[in-house]
């Protein structure tokens, strides 16, 4: 892990992070905005809330879906 001193996003905390999306967007399909603007702000705000927890240090893709989920007002619990 020496090698990725200083580096916040390594590979494999992007694999995470990319995973927890998509899984928020997975349990989320059905109540996604329809609109654009406000589908594309939906997944921003998605994304952003999982990168924040990714440099708090956060890396447990269930609590990064929760987190992701609890930022668009989703309920988080079993699907």
């Amino acid at each position: 892990m020496a090698a990725h001193r200083g580096r916040l996003y390594t590979p494999e905390t992007l694999n995470v992070a990319y995973a927890a999306f998509t899984e928020c967007l997975k349990s989320t399909q059905t109540s996604q905005p329809l609109d654009v603007k406000a589908r594309a702000g939906f997944r921003i705000r998605l994304v952003q809330a999982i990168l924040r927890a990714i440099a708090a240090g956060e890396r447990d893709p269930d609590a990064l879906k929760a987190i992701g989920l609890k930022s668009v007002g989703q309920p988080i619990g079993p699907e």
